[in-house]
Order: C-alpha cells, then sequence, then structure tokens
C-alpha cells in the first residue's frame, strides 16, 4: 500500500492530463461500455415478397454520437486543465513563441479566418462548433508535444494502451463471430450477422475505425525499434496480424498505399529500419491471411437468408475520389474568401458521399482559399523543417516512429475522411503533438507569462468549450 502511494505522489500534473488523454482513446475506440447491436431486423414488405433489412445503423447510432461527445468532453477537460496549471501553461505559450513568425501568423490567420467563415456559413452555429474544435485540438497539440520531449517512458506507456486496444478489438471480434450461430435466429441469420461483424462491428462506417489504424499502426512497430522485451514484440505481432485481419475485411485499400510509400522512404532515409519494419509487415499480412482461410473454413457461416443489411449499403456506396475533389473545388472557387464554414459542406453537396475525403480541399472548400493558403505555409513549413532535421530523426528510433505516424495518417487524410471521424481527429492530436516534439527545446527555468497571454488564451478556450457545448443548443444546426 505504501508503495502504490508513493508511486502516485511521483505522478506528475502533466502525467494526470497525457494519461486521462491516453485513457481517453482507448475508450472512444472500444466503447466498452457500450453494446453493439448486430441484429435489428425490419420487415420490407414488396407485393408478395417478405424480406428483412438489418438496420444495425439506427440501432447503432448512439454508438457514431457518443465518440463525439466523448472527444469532445475530453478536450474542453484537457484544455481547462493545461490552463490552469501555470508552468505547464508557459511551456506551451513558450513553445507556440519558438515557432518563426510566418508559422504564427499563418496560425493565427488561419483561426480568424474560421471565426470569419462561421460567421457567413449556412449554420454557423456548427461552424463555430467545428472551429472551436479545431482550437482546442491545437492547444492539447501543444501540450503532447511540451510533455513528450525526451520522455520515452510517456511513449511506452502511449504504446501500451495503443496495444491493448488492437488485441482486445480483435479478440472481441473473433468472439462475436463465433458466437454468431448460436442468436436465437439460428444459422439461418448467422452469414449476415458475420458479415455485419466484419465490416462494421462497433461503428456505422468501417472508416469510422479505419482512421485508428492509419494513425497508430506504425507505432505497434515500437519493440523492434527499441528492442523492448519479447513480450512486447509478441504482443505487438499479434496485434498486426489481427490489424491486418479487420483492414483486409473492411476493403481499406489506403492502408497499401501508405506503406508504398513509407517503406521506399524508410529504405532511403534510415535503411537500418526497413528490414525489420517490411519483415514484421510482410510476415503479419500473410498470417493475417491465414487466418482469414481459417476463419473462411471454419468459423464462417454461408449466408443463405435473403436479410440484407445496412453492410450491404456501406459496400455498394461510390467510392470515386475523382468527382467528388472536382466538386469540392470548385465549391472552394465558388466561396473564396469564406468557405461554406467548417463542417457545412453536407448542406451545399450536390453528392451522397459527404465530404471531399481530402484534407486540403476540406479547408479550401469550407473555410476559404486565404485559410487555406495560410494553412499551406504551415504545412509547406513543417515538411521543410523535417526534412532538415532528417539525419537527426532517422537516429532516434521514437522519432522515426513518430514521423511513419504522420505519413501514414496524412496519406489517409489526403484519400479519405479522416478529419471528420472522432477517431481520426482524436488521433491527429497524439500523433501531431509527437512529431511537433521533435523541434521542442529545453525550456527556460523561469518563464512568465503576461496577462495578455493569458486573457487571450484563457477567453478563446472557454468560448470555444461555449461554442461547442452552448451554441449548438440555442441555435440548432440548420441542416441535420
Amino acid at each position: 500500500m505504501i508503495e502504490v502511494i508513493n508511486y502516485l505522489k511521483k505522478i506528475s500534473y502533466a502525467d494526470y492530463i497525457f494519461y486521462f488523454l491516453t485513457l481517453a482513446i482507448f475508450f472512444v475506440f472500444l466503447m466498452p461500455f457500450m453494446h453493439y447491436i448486430v441484429l435489428n431486423l425490419i420487415k420490407v414488405t414488396s407485393g408478395s415478397t417478405v424480406s428483412y433489412f438489418n438496420d444495425t445503423l439506427a440501432a447503432n447510432i448512439y454508438l457514431f454520437i457518443d465518440r463525439y461527445y466523448i472527444f469532445y468532453t475530453v478536450l474542453g477537460v484537457a484544455s481547462v486543465a493545461i490552463f490552469l496549471n501555470k508552468r505547464i501553461f508557459s511551456e506551451v505559450i513558450e513553445l507556440f513563441s519558438s515557432f518563426n513568425l510566418s508559422i504564427r501568423y499563418a496560425i493565427a490567420l488561419f483561426f480568424i479566418f474560421g471565426v470569419i467563415s462561421s460567421v457567413f456559413a449556412i449554420s454557423p452555429s456548427i461552424a463555430f462548433k467545428g472551429v472551436s474544435v479545431t482550437f482546442l485540438q491545437f492547444f492539447c497539440i501543444l501540450f503532447i508535444a511540451v510533455y513528450i520531449r525526451d520522455n520515452s517512458k510517456a511513449v511506452r506507456f502511449f504504446y501500451t494502451i495503443i496495444l491493448l486496444s488492437l488485441i482486445f478489438f480483435g479478440g472481441s471480434l473473433f468472439l462475436q463471430l463465433s458466437l454468431a450461430n448460436y442468436s436465437v435466429y439460428g444459422s439461418y441469420i448467422a452469414g449476415n450477422i458475420q458479415k455485419v461483424l466484419l465490416y462494421m462491428y462497433n461503428c456505422l462506417n468501417p472508416r469510422f475505425l479505419d482512421n485508428y489504424f492509419s494513425w497508430f499502426m506504425p507505432l505497434i512497430l515500437l519493440p523492434w525499434f527499441v528492442d523492448l522485451r519479447p513480450i512486447y514484440k509478441l504482443g505487438s505481432f499479434i496485434a498486426l496480424i489481427l490489424a491486418w485481419f479487420i483492414l483486409i475485411n473492411h476493403g481499406f485499400r489506403t492502408i497499401f498505399a501508405e506503406y508504398i510509400i513509407i517503406l521506399p522512404l524508410l529504405y532511403i532515409f534510415a535503411r537500418r529500419y526497413f528490414k525489420i519494419a517490411f519483415v514484421v509487415l510482410v510476415l503479419a499480412l500473410v498470417y493475417a491471411g491465414l487466418l482469414e482461410l481459417f476463419y473462411n473454413y471454419f468459423i464462417a457461416v454461408v449466408d443463405h437468408s435473403n436479410v440484407k443489411s445496412s453492410a450491404d449499403l456501406v459496400r455498394g456506396g461510390f467510392s470515386g475520389r475523382i468527382p467528388l475533389w472536382k466538386e469540392a473545388f470548385w465549391v472552394g472557387v465558388e466561396h473564396p474568401l469564406t468557405g461554406v464554414g467548417q463542417w457545412n459542406y453536407l448542406a451545399i453537396t450536390k453528392r451522397p458521399d459527404g465530404y471531399p475525403h481530402n484534407l486540403l480541399l476540406e479547408i479550401w472548400s469550407q473555410w476559404g482559399i486565404p485559410a487555406f493558403i495560410a494553412a499551406a505555409v504551415v504545412i509547406i513549413t513543417t515538411v521543410r523543417n523535417l526534412y532538415k532535421k532528417r539525419l537527426e530523426i532517422c537516429l532516434n528510433s521514437y522519432q522515426c516512429i513518430f514521423v511513419m505516424m504522420l505519413t501514414a495518417g496524412m496519406i489517409d487524410g489526403m484519400l479519405n475522411a479522416m478529419f471528420k471521424t472522432s477517431l481520426g481527429l482524436f488521433g491527429c492530436v497524439f500523433v501531431f503533438g509527437f512529431c511537433l516534439s521533435i523541434f521542442v527545446k529545453q525550456p527556460q527555468q523561469d518563464t512568465s507569462v503576461s496577462a495578455t497571454s493569458y486573457a487571450i488564451v484563457g477567453l478563446s478556450i472557454f468560448a470555444s468549450i461555449f461554442c461547442i457545448a452552448i451554441l449548438p443548443l440555442i441555435f440548432p444546426p440548420l441542416w441535420i
């Protein structure tokens, strides 16, 4: 008991904030306290023909909504906690002040244009909410960057949580697949249940979870990069097999594009990590293929029923990107100064596919061209600075992993609606923070924060929380 008390005394205020954020993403991914409903049969009559539709979307909509509620709450609580601690807040402000002048102006202008865009949006309340979420994300990114600096213990803790989340998710999925034949409907409906589980387990759309895999699969390679104990390597290999198995069944092609780019870059800039990364990923993919064969031969039930499901609708959806990108480009051209407002794209799009599925075009069409230029300045400068530090990054195992995570996530963000899902948004807070930590310098001993900084940042944080939690209640979104 004394040892536990002594251990708790060693945990700092910053540790509590980081652990809170880390455990929150674990819960947002797994949603362990909520049951995923795999069977919600609705009778569909067409003339004399009677069939059934397994409407899992309607039955599990609360999972989609509650993930966002948790994410918003965690962002708000963490931001207030950072603001209330003078030392942590001063380090965060010091980090922002260390950016060169053009970056600071670009970031400030980006949010100013976001606010202006929200004023002229179709539904201002939801636009302000979107900009506010982005601001709180940025504030938490700065905190993580400061906290992670030379803190390999925190990275390993985060890795352990992500590892456990993947193993728990894969294990739970396999258990559900194995028990599908024992529902009250027996084998007649088991095939449909398994189809739903494989494609949409614990989500409304498989892409909501695929974003999580994009951000964090490179992190699972950590035990081989820093030579952790064999138990971690075994756990990571199991997690990678499960991840590949799930992604194969999700039909997620973007993951292959990610590693077609990452592995050659690793070969060019960090060859000592290339061989082990290539071998582990390919072996895990091979074992995932064998696991797929095992499932098909020994667990899967042939679907003989005339029951259609939500998974069929999602699978049958339009997957082309060029028409989406063309429309998003012209939306930005038609609204050049302010865009249509953050999270307002669905109000004007003429396509059923939703958002542009490209981060740059989302900014272009929703925030306006001036905000797009500001974002481009930040992105180009970041890439240039990472390239300048490439030798140092390649010599540091942790930093190499961070850049791999960033590369994978941004490729996904350029091809999918990564920055519209709760897990995509939450994941970027950690990955951007990890990568930003590469540039964090040792903080000064006595860093004072001006009253003006306190007032501006504090007002921005609490105004953001108001826009997220209260404003949509006063002015409900006009198009949802």
